[in-house]
């Protein structure tokens, strides 16, 4: 019930169970002898009937809600060259087979389309992740998310041995905002879609005067 795949896998296993059974309890059952059964049974069981009619009532205000939420929601589509423009900057200037610590397990394939030069840290789906190394993906996901503050550049840096930091502008206010924040870090693009930031060496870090000099070059 948790899991958006398997709700989708639920309707049509749904529709063919229902089907099933059905098939299975009316065969050989005349429809008319069964429809006086069942509305016997509903009439005289006034509980189960509410609790059957209350699902059904409500099933018509349920699929118009969803309806009118998902055309609002992707009505607008996604444009084709989402960070067309960043992922440019990406092959141009990140070494070949660099990895590329995104923010969004969704933003990988525009990222991949435009820029397949690059290793990016988690695709489709992030599950891969979580069953390969649970540790790694919930790092991942305390970065993406914004919470992870004292081990931020530990994270990025030396877990994944990220070069380039990727922020799509829905994580701006979470996790752009601790990246840019961040000593270790160095913003290097931003557009209207994503800002991208350098990873900087340790020695770097700890050496303020010789990053300023990096900036005046």
């Amino acid at each position: 019930l948790r899991s958006r795949r398997n709700v989708e896998y639920l309707v049509p296993f749904a529709v063919l169970f229902a089907a099933d059974a059905l098939r299975g309890g009316l065969a050989g059952q005349p429809l008319q002898a069964f429809w006086r059964e069942l509305k016997a049974f509903l009439l005289e069981q006034k509980l189960f009937l509410a609790a059957v009619a209350v699902p059904l009532l409500l099933t018509p205000y349920i699929v118009v809600r969803d309806v009118w939420s998902v055309r609002a929601a992707f009505g607008a589509g996604i444009p084709l060259t989402r960070f067309q423009a960043a992922s440019a900057w990406l092959a141009a200037h990140a070494p070949p087979m660099a990895q590329i610590f995104h923010s969004d397990w969704d933003d990988f394939p525009m990222l991949f389309y435009y820029n397949s030069a690059s290793r990016y840290v988690v695709g489709l789906d992030p599950t891969f992740m979580y069953r390969f190394d649970p540790a790694r993906y919930w790092a991942w996901e305390r970065v993406t998310t914004g919470r992870e503050r004292a081990k931020l550049y530990d994270v990025v840096a030396r877990q994944f041995g990220a070069a380039y930091v990727f922020v799509g502008k829905e994580q701006a206010e979470t996790m752009g905002k601790l990246i840019a924040g961040n000593a270790g870090f160095r913003q290097a693009y931003r557009d209207d879609e994503a800002a991208i930031y350098e990873v900087l060496p340790t020695a770097e870090i700890l050496n303020p005067k010789h990053q300023i000099l990096n900036k005046s070059q």
